[in-house]
């Protein structure tokens, strides 16, 4: 799948990041994760939950992707359940001369593809 956003020159990195983050806390959602504790944990404690919970996100930062991976139980392989590509910035203008970032993203999910883990 692929994710189209508008955004203005300025806020682009913030609009991308929160995207991001809603796609990720989708995904964790689904996989039965208590997303609204990871707000209002430290990011160590957040960590050692989602760990605790078989979720393994290996972040990306240069590029801004992230790859998901799930393990059920001990005794389960980890599976991949999610990736997010860096996003492709494209330059473009409005009809009154205003210039604005067209952003893609392209994406992918279990959610997408109706895969239940359970």
């Amino acid at each position: 799948m692929v994710i189209t956003i508008l955004t203005d020159l300025t806020s682009h990195t913030a609009t991308v990041e929160e995207q991001k983050k809603v796609w990720l806390y989708e995904l964790l959602y689904f996989l039965g994760i208590d997303v609204e504790l990871l707000d209002q944990v430290p990011g160590d404690v957040a960590v050692e939950y989602l760990i605790k919970n078989g979720v393994y996100i290996t972040d990306y930062p240069s590029m801004g992707a992230l790859r998901v991976e799930y393990r059920k139980d001990h005794s389960s392989p980890l599976e991949l359940v999610g990736e997010w590509a860096g996003p492709e910035y494209s330059v473009r203008m409005d009809e009154e001369g205003k210039l604005y970032y067209e952003v893609s993203i392209e994406c992918w999910s279990i959610i997408d593809e109706g895969i239940d883990m359970e």
